[in-house]
């Protein structure tokens, strides 16, 4: 196999496995922001806005979860060519195009131009990437409808 195509898999590689880092901050950030909005919207000053304020703590999770959904689609964008690498080195050909080296950010423009508007809410509605953002979403629309600040007082 050509060195120079394997530090490319390797950089890709790296790249690739960088994302995941980045989507579980998007996460410990979305799940932060949620739960701490939540817990203002019941504090005695807050409580004073009721179900507004949950839904509007509760709809936070939304800009993290989209936010996350494009980050997942640009990582996506890197793995045709990580597959097309290790394909070239199964094959050990060096005749097919695939094959020839420095093409990552012709393989990522590639493959991001040929996402389709299917994949990319695919990608939206994928478990790993709609946790926990759907469950705070939840949780707190649930809250907004079923105790919303302020009920036992008489406020609401």
């Amino acid at each position: 196999m050509d060195p120079n195509l394997l530090e490319e898999y390797k950089i890709i590689y790296g790249i690739y496995e960088n994302y995941n880092q980045q989507i579980l901050e998007f996460k410990g950030w979305s799940v932060t922001i949620g739960i701490a909005a939540l817990i203002a919207a019941y504090t005695k000053p807050v409580s004073s806005f009721g179900r507004i304020g949950v839904l509007i703590a509760a709809f936070a999770a939304i800009p993290f979860w989209l936010t996350e959904t494009f980050w997942k689609l640009f990582q996506r964008s890197y793995l045709d060519r990580i597959l097309e690498i290790e394909a070239c080195a199964r094959v050990q050909s060096s005749e097919a195009t695939s094959c020839n080296s420095v093409q990552i950010a012709t393989s990522w423009k590639n493959a991001f131009q040929e996402s389709k508007w299917d994949y990319w809410i695919g990608g939206a509605f994928d478990p790993h990437v709609l946790l926990p953002h759907l469950a705070l979403l939840v949780v707190g629309v649930a809250l907004a409808i079923w105790c919303p600040p302020g009920r036992g007082s008489g406020q609401g």
